[in-house]
C-alpha cells in the first residue's frame, strides 16, 4: 500500500525504505517526491517533519521453464548507517573544533574533531545505538547536566 511517511527524529530513510521492499532510487525518483527532491537534494539530507512518498511495490512477472532452476538477484547495495553529530552552546551557537568520542554499538571506538560549524558525520557504522561524549569539555558542566537532566 503507498504511503505518505512523516520523517520523525532518529529515522533511517534507507530503512524504512527497505522495510517497504523498495530500493531507495525507486521512492526518491518518484514524482510525487519531486518537491522534496528539490527542497533536500539528497535523500540523507531529509528532516524531521518531512514527507517521503513510497509508492505500491510493483510486481515483476517473469516467464522461465519450470524444468530449470533459475537464480534471481535484487538490486540493491549494502546498506551502511551513519550518525551525525551538531553541538550547540546555551546561546544556540555552534561549538567548533571540539574533540568527540563515539562508542559503537559493537563497543568500537571512534574518534575525532568537530568542524568550524560545530559538526561532523561518521559513516559506515552498524546499527544500534551510540554514545557521544566530548571528552575535553568541563567537566563539572557534564555533571550539572547530569543532575537536571539534558535541555532538549
Amino acid at each position: 500500500m503507498a504511503i505518505n511517511y512523516q520523517i520523525k527524529l532518529g529515522d533511517c530513510i534507507f530503512c524504512i525504505i527497505k522495510e517497504h521492499n523498495h530500493l531507495p532510487a525507486t521512492v526518491w525518483e518518484h514524482s510525487n517526491n519531486a518537491v522534496l527532491r528539490r527542497q533536500r537534494q539528497e535523500m540523507k539530507r531529509l528532516l524531521p517533519g518531512d514527507v517521503v512518498f513510497i509508492p505500491d511495490v510493483r510486481p515483476k512477472e517473469v516467464i522461465e521453464p519450470t524444468n530449470q532452476v533459475h537464480k534471481f538477484y535484487m538490486k540493491g547495495e549494502k546498506h551502511l548507517h551513519w550518525i551525525e553529530i551538531e553541538l550547540v552552546g546555551e546561546d544556540n551557537k555552534p561549538i567548533p573544533n571540539e574533540k568527540y568520542k563515539i562508542v559503537l554499538p559493537d563497543g568500537s571506538i571512534k574518534e575525532g574533531k568537530l568542524d568550524q560549524n560545530g559538526w561532523s558525520r561518521v559513516e559506515g557504522n552498524p546499527a544500534g545505538r551510540y554514545e557521544v561524549t566530548f571528552p575535553e569539555l568541563d567537566k563539572d558542566a557534564w555533571k550539572f547536566i547530569e543532575a537536571v537532566g539534558a535541555k532538549l
